[in-house]
């Protein structure tokens, strides 16, 4: 019998690390149900005394705000899209589940920086007529369960094996009730190098030792273009330092370290509130017997003048010590997640400054932008095979300005000049607008010079428009109004 759910070695090694990673993104409740694989239980607790210690803790779920941070400032600038006419009609329906580039983008972007491996398999409906259209499908990198490359004649790496977990709906005769079941597609090249495709279903069996077997279901299949059998395997993979077809370590990893030890501290630190928040009354000198109560409503009395009263009260800094490793692991995941954790006190570093302070961690990022970059450019030049037009005219660009600099007021006064004096075109001038965050980034420059031509305004041609040369404070007027 096939075993089609086997995992490469790679696969089995990355799998504990994107399982953690994936605990914490998920938040507190899934923290919590992992229990002991990443909140060890005290000496001698018993099951009910642990199930209330970890439910006294409090997850920060900060690796998901550093994963939205990252995320946003790639996304903050629309990525810029050159593609022919026929694949710019596919931007906004491009997944076999309907996401639109940039909703794809957007996932592409969370799975790379979390997990560091994923990948995206271009295909083409089976028997979907003269209307069907290829098709973008994304895998997560719990569902790459296996794959082998091989050198090929010219000295390039070639996929040529593949193992991709999928699941599919299934319906019933209750029309409220689905079943979701596991359905596993291999790709491979056959004996002549062509690329076949055969589906398998996990069915249950009571005849294995596995209690499951793996049935082919239908035949095999050979997908053509223009009649014609496909020598590779359309599937472009991503990770941290590009496309190679193997995982590497995410960005996220060292963050979701010290936020397990964050959480493991918080519970500490909860379960010491606990049992030390509270005052606890003492007595002494007084009869074993007597009922004694607390209130302004009635008073203590005994017939011992030594007899003594108090309340005990945690005096101690343990407390505080716990506090203050909290407040540690915040400030490293605060560094390490490129400072989307604090408050940044900007306003009193000069802007070289902050450029030379966070080269290092937007580094990291742009490496994994680069990779993105060129995946999606692979993506498209695979839907352009399958639609049969040329993909020579494909190009991605998308942000990498992470660190937003809006121009000052001194600066647009200053190309404003040049443009009116003759050094400089109203391309270039409008280009340095959009750069410097003053045309707003949905809008292109053409499209700004059309709203200049079809307003009423009249543009300066002049520095007697402007009135240059007076105070400085007109100076500034005049900018912020453009």
């Amino acid at each position: 019998m096939p075993k089609v759910d086997n995992v490469c070695d790679l696969y089995s090694s990355y799998y504990d690390e994107w399982k953690k990673t994936m605990v914490v993104l998920d938040g507190e409740s899934s923290i919590k149900a992992a229990a002991e694989t990443y909140l060890p239980r005290l000496g001698g607790q018993l099951q009910g005394e642990y199930d209330a210690y970890k439910a006294r803790g409090s997850f920060f779920n900060a690796t998901n705000r550093v994963l939205q941070g990252l995320t946003g400032v790639v996304i903050r600038k629309p990525a810029q899209l050159e593609l022919p006419d026929d694949l710019m009609d596919m931007v906004k329906d491009m997944t076999n589940d309907g996401l639109s580039f940039d909703e794809l983008l957007k996932a592409v972007i969370d799975d790379d920086l979390s997990y560091g491996f994923l990948g995206c398999l271009v295909d083409m409906p089976v028997n979907g007529g003269s209307e069907a259209m290829p098709y973008v499908a994304l895998y997560q990198c719990f569902d790459i369960l296996n794959w082998r490359t091989y050198i090929d004649k010219s000295g390039r790496r070639k996929l040529n094996f593949l193992v991709l977990r999928e699941q599919i709906d299934e319906l019933t005769d209750d029309i409220f009730v689905v079943n979701t079941k596991k359905q596993y597609r291999v790709c491979l090249l056959d004996e002549d190098g062509y690329w076949m495709v055969q589906m398998y279903e996990e069915r249950a069996s009571e005849f294995v030792a596995e209690g499951k077997i793996f049935v082919q279901v239908g035949d095999d299949i050979y997908p053509m273009i223009a009649g014609r059998k496909m020598n590779y395997i359309p599937f472009v993979f991503f990770n941290t330092l590009g496309n190679a077809p193997y995982p590497e370590k995410s960005l996220l990893v060292d963050v979701v370290n010290l936020n397990i030890k964050h959480w493991q501290v918080s519970v500490d630190y909860y379960h010491g509130l606990h049992w030390c928040a509270l005052p606890t009354p003492w007595f002494a000198g007084f009869p074993k017997e007597a009922q004694l109560t607390i209130g302004s409503s009635k008073g203590i009395c005994s017939e011992d003048p030594n007899a003594k009263a108090g309340m005990l009260e945690f005096t101690g800094a343990g407390i505080a010590a716990i506090e203050k490793s909290l407040d540690k692991i915040e400030r490293q995941m605060a560094v390490i997640g490129a400072r989307m954790l604090e408050e940044q006190k900007r306003s009193a570093e000069v802007a070289e400054t902050l450029k030379i302070r966070a080269s290092g961690d937007t580094a990291s990022l742009a490496t994994v932008v680069n990779g993105i970059e060129t995946g999606m450019e692979m993506i498209f030049k695979y839907l352009a095979r399958w639609k049969k037009i040329s993909e020579e005219d494909i190009n991605i660009t998308l942000n990498k300005d992470f660190l937003p600099e809006r121009l000052s007021s001194a600066d647009v006064l200053a190309y404003l000049k040049s443009y009116i004096g003759g050094a400089m075109s109203l391309d270039t001038f409008l280009h340095n607008l959009k750069e410097g965050e003053i045309i707003p980034g949905d809008r292109t420059i053409e499209d700004e010079k059309e709203l200049i031509m079809a307003s009423d305004a009249r543009p300066f041609t002049s520095e007697q428009d402007l009135e240059l040369g007076g105070e400085e404070e007109e100076e500034e007027e005049v900018a912020e109004e453009l």
